[in-house]
């Protein structure tokens, strides 16, 4: 069974909009566009946002930000289900850069992504499903940032002491693998 499923029709006329005003608290006072790739992408569908100027790929697109050193780039690549003309989201990624003016470059701090129809083995297919963080580059600005793995249902995850506890079994488990796991990997 496929998550985040949409209609075709929907799809082409309803999701770039959708992208754009979701969008709208990062980008800059111009706004933020966001177009069909005319990408094909192993027979998938792609949404990607500008601000105005389309180069080379959409994974290389950006909008500019409330902030005038950080651009960012934003793209969901859609795939057949090969039911009844619907489409589910198989990535959508949301990626801040940080621009270097002096050396005119940009440098990727962090990935805001999810994969919803992820089929790695347990426990990483949870993790990676849904909206999840990739830091990319420390910043000390960023030591103070709150990065919620609760968005959208933070009143059922506070709701009740089981279920707070079910989660920060899973955020253990996480940061067990990913965190811990990690530097143990490069230690060895």
């Amino acid at each position: 069974m496929a998550f985040v499923v949409m209609a075709e029709n929907e799809l082409a006329s309803k999701r770039p909009k959708e992208i754009q005003k979701f969008l709208l608290p990062l980008a800059s006072g111009n706004g933020v566009a966001c177009a069909d790739a005319k990408a094909v992408v192993a027979a998938g569908k792609v949404f990607a946002a500008h601000d105005g100027v389309r180069r080379g790929e959409y994974r290389d697109w950006r909008f500019s930000s409330k902030h005038r050193d950080i651009r960012c780039g934003y793209f969901e690549l859609w795939r057949d289900t090969g039911e009844a003309r619907q489409w589910s989201l198989d990535r959508a990624y949301l990626t801040l850069f940080l621009t270097d003016r002096t050396l005119h470059q940009e440098r990727e701090i962090l990935c805001v992504h999810a994969d919803p129809n992820n089929a790695d083995p347990m426990p990483m297919q949870n993790f990676k499903k849904g909206p999840h963080l990739h830091v990319k580059h420390r910043e000390d600005i960023l030591c103070h940032a709150h990065f919620p793995m609760t968005i959208g249902y933070i009143d059922q995850a506070i709701g009740s002491v089981p279920e707070l506890t079910r989660i920060y079994n899973e955020v253990a488990s996480l940061l067990s693998i990913e965190v811990v796991g990690r530097f143990a990997d490069a230690a060895s």
